[in-house]
């Protein structure tokens, strides 16, 4: 390695370190103390109050892609040696207006701005985005919204509108979670502080215990910052419905709040009314002219019909065998009959888990199984039906590490939810009531290969051990150490642009906290 070489790795590393210690003498000045809204004016039926979340992240992932590195998207311009290094972190403001009259209801405002930056080598993809110490900031939320009692609903019954750009999620965010690609100058790309939808909006029917959604929506896109990687400017308009049961703890909330709904069922359809799709649906989306083949399985989405049911928690409160129980499951299915882009794809999953509470640190014992189909063969534009996938807006979500990026190496990095079926395994102790433990095994297969040109299913393996303390109820650290181990798939798949061959494994690193003040 030459000098210049050494006083790069030193430098972003020694970036990293500083952030991260930054970070935590924040958490430590914080005092454990839970934070909330800052009020900044109350006269009134009118308040104004503010909010600040940051948060802070370091990355090493040794041997990433399996020796082959990373490189410049679209360039193929090698940033690191084999091991990138890189440290994230962001900055979140926000401004909070609120005129409530018992008489016409509450009339809301929302307005925040993110400022976020990547130092180092940039994320572990092969082909990386987030290079060249890009900092950036722009709008995350910008709405109003009027809410109000539902007529002829049980007190508390509450109907919610809100236009703007805005945030919003379905269930576990397996299938809408973020509107936002954190890629290129937006950078802190595992951080992923943007999730904002553009669109005109949402209307929230919060009863119990049954609830809807009505959404108008668009993803935000400009492939001129994310560098040719973003997702087509998508359009999309439905209903989601849910039945849920509300946790039996005092304060809790499941019409709007997921974490409390003991358990739930629901299903949500939308129509996908406008969507880029480029030329011969190539991948070569219109907005800013940007051209990229490799995202080329987006291209069919004007036209789709997507339909979803899922089911979640525990229904049961009765004998401890049952109480202890849970369970999981979501099904989708995208459909488009346009000529030209005709779709017929699927994913589901299932899981089952069970706490044992009568041993030392509560462990979980939980299996899920993951199915995202892709496509038998090569799909002409113009000729056949496409099966592959399109993971659409997912994002990580509410249910701890591995929803709903599998694996902080294979998930993060390799394989994003689309031709692949996926075995879980995570064992999750609570040694105190702030200290998580967990041990989480994946198997990772492709699902077709004959598209691919090889034979053997089988991608890789991957082991993630997983630390989180919660310092205080706004203060959170985590830390992950990770393997994973290339299998056929990946050895007959994965491709270096310098011509290197590949390594048995992949290693990983990372430290990360949280702060809302």
């Amino acid at each position: 390695m030459c000098n210049s070489q050494r006083h790069r790795k030193y430098r972003s590393g020694r970036a990293a370190a500083l952030i991260v210690a930054g970070a935590t003498g924040l958490a430590v000045l914080q005092g454990g103390v839970a934070q909330a809204d800052i009020p900044l004016y109350g006269s009134g039926d009118f308040s104004a109050s503010a909010a600040l979340a940051t948060g802070f992240g370091a990355f090493a992932v040794p041997q990433a892609n399996f020796g082959l590195g990373n490189f410049k998207a679209g360039t193929g311009d090698r940033l690191a040696g084999h091991s990138p290094t890189w440290a994230e972190g962001f900055a979140k403001p926000e401004l909070k207006l609120t005129y409530h009259n018992g008489d016409v209801g509450t009339i809301f405002g929302d307005i925040s701005v993110i400022g976020a930056g990547t130092l180092g080598n940039g994320e572990a993809q092969l082909a990386a985005t987030t290079y060249g110490n890009p900092i950036r900031a722009d709008v995350e939320e910008a709405y109003i919204g009027y809410a109000n009692d539902m007529p002829f609903a049980n007190p508390g019954d509450t109907a919610i509108v809100t236009v703007g750009r805005q945030a919003f999620t379905v269930g576990d965010n397996f299938l809408i979670g973020s509107g936002t690609a954190n890629t290129g100058q937006r950078a802190a790309y595992w951080l992923a502080p943007r999730t904002a939808f553009n669109g005109f909006g949402t209307l929230k029917l919060n009863a119990d215990p049954v609830r809807a959604d009505v959404f108008v929506l668009q993803n935000s896109v400009d492939q001129r910052i994310t560098r040719g990687y973003d997702q087509p400017k998508t359009s999309f308009a439905g209903v989601n419905l849910e039945y849920f049961k509300t946790a039996g703890v005092a304060g809790a909330d499941g019409a709007t709040n997921y974490a409390d709904r003991q358990f739930y069922v629901g299903m949500t359809y939308f129509n996908i009314y406008s969507a880029d799709m480029g030329a011969n649906n190539t991948g070569a989306f219109t907005n800013d002219g940007a051209s990229n083949s490799a995202l080329s399985s987006y291209a069919d989405r004007d036209g789709m019909n997507v339909y979803s049911v899922r089911i979640g928690g525990n229904p049961f409160s009765g004998p401890p065998v049952l109480a202890n129980a849970s369970i999981y499951g979501e099904y989708v299915r995208e459909m488009n009959g346009t000529a030209n882009r005709k779709v017929n794809a699927n994913a589901y999953y299932g899981e089952a888990g069970y706490v044992f509470p009568d041993y030392w640190a509560k462990p979980k014992l939980s299996y899920r199984y993951a199915h995202f189909s892709g496509d038998k063969s090569a799909v002409q534009s113009g000729a056949d039906t496409k099966h592959g996938y399109d993971p659409l807006f997912y994002s990580a979500g509410p249910r701890d590490y591995g929803s709903w990026y599998m694996g902080e190496i294979t998930g993060q990095y390799l394989l994003f939810n689309s031709n692949e079926d996926v075995h879980m395994v995570n064992l999750t102790i609570a040694p105190t009531p702030t200290l998580k433990l967990m041990a989480i095994y994946y198997r990772f297969m492709l699902d077709q290969t004959r598209s691919l040109g090889i034979s053997n299913r089988h991608f890789d393996d991957e082991i993630n051990l997983v630390g989180e303390y919660a310092y205080s109820s706004a203060t959170n650290f985590a830390v992950v150490a990770g393997v994973a181990k290339a299998a056929a798939a990946a050895r007959a798949s994965l491709v270096s642009p310098d011509g290197r061959g590949l390594a048995d494994k992949a290693y990983l690193i990372e430290g990360s906290v949280t702060i809302n003040f």
